[in-house]
């Protein structure tokens, strides 16, 4: 394979596309998907919880128990949401 290739998480299955991140960025609705890492984006009413990590990074939790890293870079993305 080669090329920009995606791993999509719903509930139902996991879905493996061909296309970049910045992509399918812009075909997602900003209000509800947010980019919180360069690898990752994630649906806002997914997000359960946010921590602190090391750096300036945090933890997200999702709804299913999964943790992803939240770049410092990305810190903005998700907490305008969530300070609400």
């Amino acid at each position: 394979m080669s090329g920009n290739y995606l791993k999509l998480h719903l509930p139902e299955k996991s879905y493996m596309i061909r296309s970049s991140l910045k992509n399918l960025k812009s075909k997602l609705n900003p209000l509800q998907f947010v980019r919180i890492h360069r690898s990752w984006m994630v649906n806002i009413n997914e997000v359960k919880e946010i921590e602190p990590w090391f750096s300036g990074d945090s933890k997200v939790t999702l709804s299913d128990g999964k943790t992803l890293r939240m770049s410092r870079n990305y810190k903005d993305n998700l907490e305008k949401f969530t300070l609400n």
